[in-house]
């Protein structure tokens, strides 16, 4: 859920425009933003977020125009962003909710209330093909190695499958130096992991893993349980959500990305640019 509560003065989005930042800032942002979620779901991730949507579907995400996924990580963003259903900030949103209340079907009634548990089960597709994407110099996105590679410390001949996203996560961190041209995508995933550690060693917010304390082994155990049917979905997608953002983000060209960030900053904030989700509505 996304709410004010008197945080004002302690969000970020109260003292910058994010649009405004250096992209060396915005590709690491999810870092820090997971520690937000010792307390709740922020509103600088919903920024965050919604800021990412606008720039992957600019021309400097022209990138991912290869990518399947595309389509499903966009739904994913707007499935975060919609607000439908939310309490009445002011009279726009109270007259969608009575929309919701009073004249749709009870079918789309429930999809809207329940689109949290949705946006979980959309996460994990979008970040192991994300993953797969990002790794597409040695792995296809069926998984099958293109290169014979050394993938955490295990050899992987040509044609081989990697199938568990743990492993894929780990290869990412561990080879980002040599699949990406962007120096800062290892350390920031390094440090993402750190705090996926941090923050399941130290609250009740992560399960933490049984056999290790590895931030990766914990998102992955979300997956198992998510995906198997093990539980009911752990509504943990803000932070997936921000792992997806954080490699988005590094796979783009930094000067094609500061552009646009240029004529996001500079365009009228009175006008409801079609299709643009930032600044998202409360």
């Amino acid at each position: 859920m996304f709410n004010l509560f008197g945080q004002e003065p302690y969000l970020l989005i109260a003292k910058f425009d994010l649009a405004r930042l250096p992209v060396k800032i915005l590709k690491r942002l999810p870092v820090h933003l997971l520690k937000q979620f010792a307390v709740q779901v922020e509103l600088d991730s919903l920024w965050y977020w919604a800021l990412t949507h606008d720039i992957v579907m600019s021309p400097a995400g022209s990138v991912f125009e290869q990518w399947p996924l595309k389509e499903t990580f966009t739904t994913l963003l707007a499935a975060h962003c919609a607000k439908l259903g939310y309490a009445a900030r002011d009279s726009v949103v109270d007259r969608l909710n009575k929309v919701i209340y009073e004249v749709i079907s009870e079918p789309v009634k429930e999809l809207i209330t329940n689109k949290d548990v949705i946006v979980m089960y959309l996460c994990f597709p979008v970040l192991e093909g994300l993953v797969k994407f990002a790794m597409s110099p040695v792995i296809d996105l069926n998984g099958q190695v293109k290169v014979s590679s050394d993938i955490m410390k295990k050899q992987f001949r040509i044609g081989q499958k990697v199938s568990s996203l743990v492993v894929l996560l780990r290869a990412l961190e561990a080879n980002a130096s040599t699949i990406s041209s962007d120096p800062d995508l290892a350390l920031n995933l390094k440090d993402f992991r750190l705090q996926v550690e941090s923050i399941a060693a130290s609250s009740q917010i992560l399960p933490p893993y049984i056999k290790s304390g590895d931030g990766w082994d914990t998102i992955y155990y979300l997956r198992n349980v998510t995906l198997h049917g093990t539980k009911g979905a752990p509504l943990r997608s803000g932070l997936l959500t921000n792992l997806i953002c954080l490699i988005v983000w590094h796979l783009m060209d930094e000067k094609a990305v500061s552009k646009e960030l240029h004529n996001i900053a500079t365009r009228p904030r009175n006008f409801k640019f079609p299709k643009c989700y930032y600044p998202p509505e409360l």
